[in-house]
């Protein structure tokens, strides 16, 4: 009778851990599961313009690079390089100002003049005070200066680019379109909005642009991004190489 009533005792407990294991599992299988969260890599652009840490001016502010791509990019003077599949897709920026065309940033002409004999600190310091526009992902809104820079992300599968223009763009600026496309010289594959200055982010307009932006995986590239003071008359003059008073820049 005791080898039985032990049996029986083995085989409850046997019973008991099983309904045990089971109740886990149907817990973890049925019970929902929380999303997995950005808490860091946020998806909501806003949350990519932070204080500019190189600096202890409040109104210096930095498009984080590696925040809102996920550490996959990053942006000299004059491009981004996206790694992506053990590839790099680069993005190359123009500008212009006024019908001047600039690399990365517009000096005010005398800048030339005022350097000369000066130290490399010196003429640092001469050029960050006569800088008229710049395409930059650092950007202090209210200082006097042009600041665009548009961001190129891949997200789902699928690319995005990212548009940032700051209150001087908005004050300067006579108008602001966004004209985009595969084939400049092409306007059937061009596409062109007025950007949206409805709502700023610390001085900051943010604008997406996400539909028939293939443009760079053409070879060769033939089109790209203008925004500035842009539409199809205008780019066919740029494209046909006329000089053209405007203000814009560009990611090819």
């Amino acid at each position: 009778m005791k080898k039985i009533k032990n049996k029986k005792i083995i085989a409850l407990g046997i019973c008991i851990l099983v309904m045990i294991i089971l109740l886990f599992y149907i817990v973890s299988v049925y019970t929902p599961k929380p999303e997995i969260g950005h808490e860091y890599f946020t998806l909501e652009p806003e949350t990519w313009i932070e204080d500019n840490a190189a600096t202890e001016e409040p109104e210096d502010k930095e498009i984080n690079i590696f925040k809102a791509t996920r550490g996959k990019a990053s942006v000299d003077t004059s491009q981004e390089d996206y790694y992506i599949n053990g590839d790099i897709e680069s993005f190359f920026y123009y500008g212009s100002y006024k019908g001047n065309d600039f690399q990365t940033a517009y000096l005010n002409p005398s800048f030339y003049n005022l350097s000369l004999e000066k130290t490399f600190s010196e003429k640092e310091e001469l050029a960050e005070n006569l800088t008229i526009m710049r395409i930059t992902n650092i950007i202090k809104p209210r200082d006097n200066v042009i600041n665009g820079f548009i961001l190129g992300k891949e997200e789902n599968g699928m690319y995005s680019f990212y548009i940032f223009l700051d209150e001087d763009w908005k004050n300067k600026v006579g108008f602001t379109n966004i004209l985009w496309g595969d084939n400049f010289k092409d306007p059937n594959t061009l596409n062109i909005r007025p950007f949206d200055f409805s709502k700023s982010e610390k001085g900051i307009y943010i604008n997406k642009i996400e539909n028939n932006v293939n443009w760079f995986k053409k070879r060769p590239r033939k089109g790209g991004i203008v925004v500035g003071e842009i539409n199809r008359d205008t780019l066919s003059k740029l494209i046909n190489y006329e000089e053209v008073n405007i203000t814009y820049i560009m990611v090819r």
